[in-house]
């Protein structure tokens, strides 16, 4: 749009070409820069809870198709999202839960076998403290790793000792010897991947056997950050 377009040509500017005569050793000045490159995508932004919201609709649908139980919690929805990442993210989210319900959920006599509640929950939590990011956490059985090694070793990948979950994002690679109508529909976690990349964000997964599999989705600087502990 117009407006996101605006915001971006205020952010490629920089105070010294917009003010060359005042000293822009000013804090001052550049407090005031910050305000309005803070204000001005403001403007550019919607809730996340408008984002996500194809989410909570969709659902119910879903789990019908699979003849599973499962619902789906949204927090932060208060949280801005800017604008030109608004699309990407509904795209990724959407693939995300999807397959958090085909493949991370068990049927519901599965879960009750297991002393789980027959209801599958798939959370889906934005936050901004201490740093933006957005997961997507299924409570089901987590991931196959010795059957998805298993499958990348069949396909001729090379499989990397504590990296084992990133073969999920190779084109083409499921712990499913079939395509799935849902899950995906055609795209794959690759495609999530590099979609997001595009808007400057990118994903990485944990899982833990019979607890769950979490994606997160955040700024790779933020990330490297955050593990860092600066």
């Amino acid at each position: 749009s117009t407006l996101v377009r605006s915001v971006d040509d205020i952010e490629a500017l920089t105070p010294e070409g917009a003010a060359p005569q005042i000293s822009m050793g000013s804090s001052e000045v550049r407090g005031h820069w910050r305000t309005l490159v803070s204000a001005s995508r403001r403007l550019a932004s919607r809730p996340f809870g408008e984002t996500a919201s194809p989410l909570v609709t969709g659902m119910e649908r879903w789990a019908e198709h699979e003849e599973k139980q499962a619902r789906l919690e949204l927090e932060g929805k208060d949280i801005a999202i800017e604008e030109k990442a608004s699309g990407v993210l509904r795209g990724a989210l959407t693939h995300l839960v999807r397959n958090a319900l085909v493949h991370g959920l068990e049927r519901p006599e599965e879960r009750v076998a297991q002393g789980k509640e027959s209801w599958g929950v798939v959370t889906v939590r934005c936050s901004e403290h201490p740093h933006f990011c957005i997961e997507v956490r299924d409570d089901g059985r987590g991931v196959d790793v010795a059957a998805l090694c298993e499958r990348a070793s069949a396909q001729g990948l090379a499989v990397v000792k504590g990296q084992e979950l990133d073969l999920l994002f190779c084109h083409g690679l499921s712990t499913r010897g079939y395509t799935d109508e849902l899950a995906g529909r055609g795209v794959g976690l690759d495609a999530v991947r590099s979609s997001l990349a595009q808007v400057g964000l990118c994903i990485h997964v944990r899982s833990e056997p019979g607890r769950g599999t979490c994606f997160t989705i955040e700024a790779p600087a933020e990330r490297a950050q955050a593990a860092t502990g600066t």
